[in-house]
């Protein structure tokens, strides 16, 4: 759990609890593509946001837009309004825990 700290303010925090708590719900059987789901869905939400996508996540949209609603992450990343604070802070978890996932050889 993040500190109150690590964000600039309490919707922020809320805001990473709330996509936590979903993310949480997808979690299991397959870490690679659990992982990599999220994170596309974290980084063109927050490219459709208007937001910047962090340099060293290597993000490049769609020509179609950074959001899939087909997919079901991408829907409720859409639906929670996660915070740009909130986005940046799950996709740097994604981003490490995709390195992780590279180590072990989970990866394909």
């Amino acid at each position: 759990m993040p500190a109150i700290s690590t964000f600039a303010s309490l919707e922020d925090l809320h805001s990473f609890q709330n996509l936590q708590a979903e993310m949480k719900l997808t979690a299991g059987g397959d870490p690679w593509g659990w992982c990599k789901g999220w994170w596309f869905a974290i980084a063109g939400r927050l490219h459709d946001l208007g937001g910047e996508v962090p340099a060293d996540w290597h993000y490049r949209p769609s020509p179609l837009g950074g959001v899939d609603l087909d997919a079901y992450e991408d829907r409720v990343v859409a639906q929670l309004e996660i915070t740009p604070p909130a986005l940046i802070y799950a996709g740097n978890l994604m981003d490490r825990y995709a390195r992780a996932c590279r180590h072990k050889g989970l990866n394909y």
